[in-house]
């Protein structure tokens, strides 16, 4: 069963091994946390133009979404710490995990 979203972290960039820029991050009230990368960049890149230089569609590729079960209880928040390059999330269950975003680990 999916999940009602109940927060969402982003931040602009990081250093990482990857080369996504922009990372959004959604916790609902099944336990889950959702990573999704952002690369505006490839994705304008990618979009067929019309005749007058804009897109023929609002469709956009999108790089593939991770979902994994952190918490027993609803995700109540989810923030991206720079200087760890680690995502940060807590719950209801009294639970605080430190993850690797890029590997959503």
């Amino acid at each position: 069963k999916e999940g009602t979203p109940l927060c969402m972290g982003y931040t602009e960039s990081h250093e990482g091994k990857s080369s996504e820029k922009e990372i959004l991050m959604v916790g609902d009230d099944n336990g889950y946390v959702t990573v999704y990368p952002l690369d505006w960049s490839e994705l304008e890149s990618q979009e067929p133009k019309n005749e007058g230089g804009k897109p023929e569609s609002d469709d956009k590729k999108k790089k593939a979404a991770q979902s994994k079960k952190y918490h027993s209880d609803w995700v109540m928040k989810v923030g991206f710490v720079s200087q760890l390059q680690a995502m940060v999330t807590c719950s209801l269950d009294g639970e605080i995990n430190l993850c690797d975003v890029q590997r959503n680990e």
